[in-house]
């Protein structure tokens, strides 16, 4: 029988048997409907949130548990089937996370990324944290859009990540991993996307990706700021290619917002929908209008943003 660490590595070896590891990750979706880990990623971060602070998300998380059942369902039939799709769910086991790239020119870019010990998790060391509670099968980090020194965004986030590798025992929420066999761990996972320029192609690429290591469910890692566009990407991409990843997808997020701002400060604009609206302004769609400001000019958007407030001015607002 193949080792865990042979079917990682050759997403094509015949399945292998279910050991008392994977019988613990069922039971726990079974008993708490939520994948191991996701509960409380870095449960002592709210000790020290204060007003505006990122951590108010940090049980945030969205899927759809019939994903998980359909894999149980699919696991306790596998023993009668020799092989099985790479993107289906029936037989599939392990979990795969996507760390969202944050561009390198981004304000605050290491404090994003790596967080605040002891309490605040940036983005890689909430991966890390995951990765390690969920036993993930691959970790994917993106992207390609941003660079520095001839190293793409993946790239610099990936070495940043080994250079200060000890210092994640500095996190209180990390102080029970044995970072050397995690480190292992990462090493033998980690997938670096060095091609893909947006959220919507990185999040294609990961999915794709965890698809092939036929991984059961996918959780998407980003700044409260970020992951609600993420997340948003994700379910768009799954609508237009319904074969490419058949799992549930879940988002969790790290500590660390972008510079300066919070989970407040995201606008999240829906289409109009409740039935108590004013349906005469339906023909006047304002999420779409919205989309529309996205498209001004470059050249022309200092001009705009004027001429849009002293237009919201004129209304009082």
């Amino acid at each position: 029988m193949s080792s865990v660490a042979e079917q990682e590595q050759d997403p094509e070896a015949p399945l292998i048997d279910i050991d008392a590891s994977d019988v613990a990750f069922l039971n726990s979706v079974r008993t708490s409907g939520v994948p191991i880990g996701l509960q409380q990623p870095s449960p002592r971060s709210r000790l020290v949130a204060g007003e505006g602070s990122c951590s108010g998300l940090q049980q945030c998380y969205s899927g759809v548990l019939e994903g998980l059942r359909k894999m149980q369902r699919g696991i306790s039939s596998s023993s009668s089937s020799s092989s099985s799709s790479s993107s289906g769910i029936a037989g599939t086991i392990g979990t795969g996370l996507l760390v969202h790239g944050c561009h390198l020119l981004a304000d605050g870019w290491e404090h994003i990324v790596w967080g605040n010990p002891p309490y605040e998790l940036g983005r890689v060391p909430h991966a890390v944290l995951l990765a390690w509670e969920e036993k993930a099968s691959v970790v994917i980090f993106g992207t390609g859009a941003s660079e520095r020194d001839g190293k793409k965004e993946s790239e610099v986030t990936v070495q940043f990540m080994y250079d200060h590798w000890e210092e994640l025992s500095q996190f209180d929420a990390l102080k029970h991993v044995p970072l050397d066999v995690a480190l292992e761990m990462m090493r033998r996972i980690t997938v670096v996307d060095r091609e893909t320029q947006n959220t919507d192609q990185e999040v294609r690429n990961g999915l794709q990706v965890m698809a092939q290591r036929r991984c059961s469910h996918a959780i998407l890692v980003s700044s409260p700021t970020h992951l609600p566009r993420c997340l948003a990407c994700a379910c768009k991409v799954a609508s237009a290619e319904p074969g490419l990843f058949l799992g549930p997808m879940y988002a969790s997020p790290s500590d660390t917002c972008y510079e300066g701002a919070s989970a407040s400060d995201v606008v999240v604009v829906e289409p109009p929908h409740r039935g108590d609206r004013d349906k005469e302004l339906d023909s006047l769609q304002f999420h779409e209008l919205v989309k529309r400001t996205f498209r001004v000019k470059p050249n022309e958007k200092a001009q705009f943003l004027q001429e849009l407030t002293s237009l919201l001015e004129k209304y009082g607002v």
